[in-house]
């Protein structure tokens, strides 16, 4: 066991962290039961994607340059608000039988699915400032000028995020498999288009 890193409250921190369900969890169970959990699971993915690229970058103490201009902060803030009003249009947009069949798990479709978790989770500045304020508590302080600690502690984080995401998205799948029907499907597309939306107001709201 490497010293310098407080590795057991890290875990149990990460852990209870990853019980209280947020914004990400919110969209990849949107995911889960609109499209099954196939689609859930590769939304948790492409968000997986994007978290590890923001714990590299808080790792590497990069953040400092997001975190240090209001005007990009900003800048990524709302275009990812923008980004998930646009997915959720699309969604009121969208007829129940493309929805069915976008569920189906054809390569394109998911491909686009995960692109689209990765810009969502790629577009969350809040992450970083997350990773930032979140991973220096568990390092002693005579270890604050190296990288590995922050890398290290980032990386497990994200791998126990993924876990945490994937299984919202299988057991939301199961619940819209249950569901499933012409009325439900009716309904589920406006709850869903709206819950984007939703989420795209909450970060304006936030900014």
């Amino acid at each position: 066991m490497m010293e310098g890193v407080n590795w057991g409250w890290f875990i149990v921190a990460s852990g209870l962290l990853i019980l209280t369900p947020g914004p990400a969890v919110l969209y990849i169970v949107t995911r889960g039961v609109s499209e099954g959990w196939r689609n859930g699971i590769v939304s948790a993915w492409g968000v997986g994607l994007a978290n590890l690229i923001h714990a590299l970058i808080a790792g590497l103490g990069l953040s400092m340059l997001v975190v240090s201009s209001p005007q990009v902060f900003r800048m990524i803030q709302f275009g990812g608000a923008g980004y998930l009003v646009m997915l959720g249009i699309q969604r009121w947009m969208r007829k129940p039988c493309e929805a069915t069949q976008q569920a189906g798990g054809q390569r394109s479709a998911a491909i686009r699915v995960f692109v689209q978790g990765w810009v969502v989770g790629m577009l969350n500045p809040k992450t970083i400032v997350f990773f930032l304020a979140f991973l220096p508590q568990f390092v002693d302080q005579s270890m604050v000028h190296l990288r590995w600690p922050f890398v290290s502690l980032g990386f497990i984080f994200v791998l126990m995020a993924l876990v945490g995401d994937s299984t919202w998205a299988l057991v939301s799948g199961w619940v819209g498999a249950a569901l499933d029907g012409k009325s439900w499907r009716r309904f589920e597309r406006v709850l869903s288009g709206g819950i984007y939306c939703l989420l795209g107001a909450v970060a304006v709201w936030s900014a």
